[in-house]
C-alpha cells in the first residue's frame, strides 16, 4: 500500500517526461519527447522505469550520449528504483513523429498552420470544416474564416466575417 512518502508510478511517469522534456538533441534546438524520439515511458508497480526510445539515425552522433542521459536524469528522480533505456529503430523515426511545437519550433509549420491543425484536431462544435474542393478546406473559427490548401495545409487567404 503507498505510503504518503511514496510516489505513485503516475507521478513518477509525469517526473521522468518532464526531465526527458529538459533533454536535447545537440543539433537541433527541440527536446527530444517533442521531437517524438520518445516511443515509451513505462514504470511498473516498483517504480523501475522502462523508456523506449529512437534516434533521428541509426548514425546518429548523440546514439552514446541522449539514451546515457536520458538514464541519467530518470534515475535521479526521487522514488524510482531503477531505470533502463531501449533504444529501437522500428518504427523508423521521421518528421511526423515530432510534436505540433516542435515543428513550429523548426519552422516546418506557419502559425497559421498550427492553428489550422489544432482546429482539425480538437474542434469544438463552433468551428466548422467544409471542403470546398478536393485540393481545399475551408475553416471557419472565432469568426474568421482561412482557406488552406489540403496537401500543403497552407493558408492561402484570411478573411473576417
Amino acid at each position: 500500500m503507498e505510503t504518503a512518502t511514496q510516489k505513485s508510478f503516475m507521478e513518477i511517469k509525469d517526473e521522468a517526461i518532464a526531465q526527458i522534456q529538459t533533454i536535447y538533441d545537440p543539433e537541433i534546438p527541440v527536446n527530444i519527447y517533442e521531437l517524438g524520439l520518445i516511443y515509451e515511458v513505462n514504470v511498473d508497480i516498483d517504480n523501475n522505469v522502462h523508456v523506449l526510445m529512437t534516434l533521428t539515425a541509426p548514425n546518429c552522433p548523440a546514439a552514446e550520449s541522449l539514451p546515457a542521459e536520458v538514464e541519467q536524469k530518470i534515475s535521479a528522480i526521487d522514488g524510482v528504483k531503477s531505470c533502463k533505456v531501449e533504444i529501437t529503430f522500428e518504427p523508423t523515426w521521421d518528421q511526423e513523429m515530432m510534436s505540433e511545437a516542435a515543428k513550429l519550433e523548426l519552422g516546418f509549420l506557419s502559425l497559421y498552420n498550427s492553428l489550422i491543425i489544432q482546429l482539425m484536431n480538437k474542434r469544438n462544435p463552433h468551428d466548422i470544416l467544409t471542403s470546398k474542393t478536393p485540393s481545399t478546406i475551408f475553416a471557419q473559427h472565432n469568426k474568421s474564416e482561412i482557406l488552406i490548401l489540403k496537401s500543403k495545409i497552407k493558408p492561402i487567404c484570411i478573411q473576417n466575417t
